[in-house]
C-alpha cells in the first residue's frame, strides 16, 4: 500500500519555508516540515515545485539512517525526506541543511547554531524522533541494517501544494 502524505506549505521566509503535513486522509498522523525558501525552483538554493512526487525509504550513506527519496522530477535530482534543523537563505549568511529537501519535525524554535556558525537561527524542532515515527507509521522500521530491505508497502505518494495567499507567482 503507497500512503499518502500531504505537505501544505505557508508563506515562505528568509528562514525557510514552513508547513504542515498530514498523512493519509484520516489526519491522524501529522507534524510540521520545513523546506528552503522559494527561488523558481533552482537547484541547491530553493525548495521544489509544488507536485506530487513519489518517494521511498532509502537507506543515506551521508545522514547513516532511513530517509525517503523522492522521484527525480521538474529538474531536481536528489531531493530527501531527512531529519535536520535549519533551511535558511545561504545567500544572506542564515545556516541550512539542504539544498531542496524537506525536514520534518515537531514544533519550530530558535535553534542553536553549531559552535562555528554561533548564535541562533528559527528552525525546526524534533526532527529525528519524528521521521523515525513516520518511517513506523508506514509500516517500515528506521533500525534496520543498511543493507537490509524495508517492508512492501512503505513507499509515499507525497503532494506539495501550497496554503491560500502564500504561493509564489512562479510555482504554480
Amino acid at each position: 500500500m503507497t500512503h499518502a502524505l500531504a505537505i501544505v506549505r505557508r508563506k515562505a521566509t528568509d528562514y525557510g519555508t514552513p508547513g504542515r503535513a498530514t498523512l493519509d486522509d484520516d489526519g491522524a498522523w501529522t507534524c510540521d516540515t520545513l523546506e528552503l525558501p522559494w527561488f523558481g525552483n533552482k537547484k541547491g538554493i530553493s525548495c521544489i515545485k509544488a507536485d506530487i512526487y513519489r518517494a521511498w525509504l532509502w537507506y543515506s550513506p551521508s545522514f547513516r539512517r532511513w530517509v525517503f527519496r523522492l522521484e527525480d522530477k521538474n529538474g531536481r535530482a536528489d531531493c530527501l525526506l531527512h531529519p535536520g534543523n535549519w533551511a535558511g537563505d545561504a545567500a544572506k549568511g542564515l545556516f541550512t541543511q539542504v539544498h531542496g529537501c524537506t525536514l520534518i519535525g515537531r514544533g519550530y524554535a530558535d535553534v542553536q547554531l553549531p559552535e562555528h556558525a554561533g548564535g541562533t537561527q528559527f528552525g525546526i524542532i524534533n526532527s529525528r524522533v519524528t521521521l523515525d515515527e513516520l518511517i513506523r507509521q508506514v509500516g517500515g522500521d528506521p533500525t534496520l541494517l543498511s543493507s537490509a530491505k524495508q517492508p512492501e508497502g512503505t513507499d509515499l505518494l507525497m503532494t506539495y501544494s501550497w496554503e491560500d495567499g502564500a504561493a509564489p507567482e512562479d510555482d504554480v
